[in-house]
């Protein structure tokens, strides 16, 4: 698999995102282990509806509700090793899309990650249905 600047970058626009689901109302789940040597990280998230990101199961960006957003935060003092992510991700209604990635404490130059990811693990729970 080719990886681009960004560990996770997925847009679906008003597509589907497999065969057989809808174009809304629709979870996924990301995880993969990285490769991280040891410093202090910035972790950023876009997202068009909801996004979580974990590291090593910790809740790291919380930004799970409707609608276009830009989410980050710090993580001090990640050790040097393998560490796994996780990104729960859910698209209610328009537009589907997610980007993650990590960088350099104080650069915005994405992190090359070596690692990687799987898909075959089951999602999380659908947001809820329309009103």
């Amino acid at each position: 698999m080719s990886r681009g600047a960004y560990p996770l970058d997925k847009n679906w626009g008003s597509g589907s995102p497999a065969a057989g689901v809808g174009a809304d109302y629709w979870s996924a789940r990301f995880e993969g282990n990285f490769y991280f040597t040891p410093a202090d990280y910035d972790f950023f998230a876009q997202s068009d509806d909801g996004v979580r990101v974990y590291i090593d199961n910790i809740l790291i960006i919380d930004a799970w509700y409707d609608g276009y957003k830009q989410a980050s935060n710090k993580f001090d003092r990640i050790g040097d090793g393998y560490h796994l992510m996780r990104v729960d991700y859910y698209e209610r209604a328009g537009d589907g899309y997610v980007r993650v990635w990590w960088a350099y404490r104080g650069s915005s130059n994405p992190v090359q990650p070596s690692g990687n990811t799987s898909n075959d693990i089951p999602p999380p729970p659908p947001p809820p249905g329309p009103p």
